[in-house]
């Protein structure tokens, strides 16, 4: 059992093509900001016509390349040790209506 699980737990933490993400749960991104690739250290959720930042519920404003599961207990693990993620995320552009 024990061995099952740690492989279903692997499997689910493989990057998978944006383009395939199931609507309305809560996934990890990679994403890209000009020529910078980076995890976002929040969940996302991908709706019928964009993705939401599940912390604040507002619109992402980088472009989604790759998605996993999120697992909320890892990643904050992973958050605390380290330096490396973004400490802003841009917010989307005031359109020019």
């Amino acid at each position: 059992m024990l061995d099952t699980t740690r492989q279903h737990r692997s499997e689910t933490r493989v990057w998978q093509s944006v383009g395939s993400a199931p609507a309305n749960t809560d996934l990890e991104l990679r994403v890209q900001q000009g020529d910078v690739i980076y995890v976002l250290p929040f969940a996302c959720r991908r709706t019928d016509d964009r993705w939401l930042n599940c912390e604040m519920n507002v619109p992402l404003a980088v472009k989604p390349l790759e998605w996993r599961n999120w697992d909320a207990p890892e990643r904050l693990h992973q958050r605390a040790r380290s330096a490396a993620w973004p400490r802003s995320i841009p917010q989307p552009e005031a359109s020019a209506e």
